[in-house]
């Protein structure tokens, strides 16, 4: 009976141990995710007061309801700060830096970013080009493939460059 409670006893203790390894472990990488939720949180709040944080352009649009917080996305940016992990999410910081070159967009792996065109608020004005390839700016011209027309489309009589 004797040695059946020290394997009972010893049996208690080691699995005592690894819980409580495993405990202080969780404990760590909980209070680490939390430290840098804080720190994405401060960069978007400096990113708000200096007027950074509403895009002028093409920009990153996150869907939280699909977002794993795999940070795929801001490892593959290579303008970095543009977006951070808040919450096990992803978020946008800077939005007003981001080029919309698409990495990030390329990167999610469960396809929770869509690249959009300006806001709510801030609206982007695309422009209307006429069939002269005159946009709504009076005396700016936009041909070729900004155009949208190719040299093939333009028809017979277009020269080449």
């Amino acid at each position: 009976m004797d040695i059946l409670m020290e394997v009972l006893l010893e049996q208690i203790v080691v699995y005592g141990i690894v819980l409580l390894v495993c405990i202080v472990t969780i404990y760590a990488y909980l209070r680490n995710q939390k430290k840098k939720s804080q720190i994405t949180m401060q960069k978007v709040a400096i990113a708000k007061e200096e007027g950074l944080f509403e895009p002028i352009s093409l920009h990153p649009y996150i869907n939280l309801n699909t977002c794993i917080g795999s940070a795929a996305c801001i490892t593959a940016c290579p303008e970095k700060d543009i977006l951070g992990i808040v919450d096990g999410k992803a978020t946008v910081i800077n939005a007003s830096n981001c080029v919309g070159h698409g990495a990030c967009f390329h990167a999610c792996p469960v396809e929770a970013i869509s690249l959009r065109i300006g806001t709510e608020t801030r609206g982007v004005d695309l422009p209307y080009v006429s069939e002269n390839f005159e946009s709504n700016v009076s005396g700016i011209y936009i041909a070729g493939e900004l155009g949208g027309i190719n040299q093939k489309q333009r028809g017979a009589g277009t020269t080449g460059c």
